[in-house]
């Protein structure tokens, strides 16, 4: 086991994660960061928002204010696109390939049933 793997068990119980999976322990810390920067941009959109509201007409104002809003809109896209390539990256090192449950994807053996007359 390597270090980096070792000291990701120790991160990982020292903030209690269940999982002693260093790739479990390093996607959810990640997944937590994403977290914490998609509410730092939407409190950035709020501020924005917030801006354009008390500009009072200034030109200036509104054109900061537009600027603010157009970069926090663009940082949450970047978190977005971030949190579904962990998630796919994950699911592929994990084997999660797919959410449907192995016995829907068995072929089952084709038993004909006859009806039976209600009479």
């Amino acid at each position: 086991m390597s270090s980096i793997e070792q000291g990701l068990i120790i991160l990982g119980a020292y903030l209690g994660f269940p999982e002693t999976n260093p790739i479990t322990i390093f996607s959810s810390l990640l997944r937590s960061a994403l977290t914490f920067l998609g509410v730092v941009f939407l409190l950035m959109i709020v501020y924005a928002g917030f801006q354009w509201m008390t500009a009072g007409g200034s030109e200036e104002k509104i054109a900061a204010a537009r600027k603010t809003l157009v970069n926090a809109i663009v940082g949450l896209v970047i978190i977005f696109s971030a949190n579904s390539i962990v998630i796919y990256v994950v699911r592929a090192l994990t084997g999660a390939a797919s959410s449907i449950p192995p016995e829907i994807l068995t072929p089952q053996s084709s038993t004909t049933t006859t009806a039976k007359p209600i009479l």
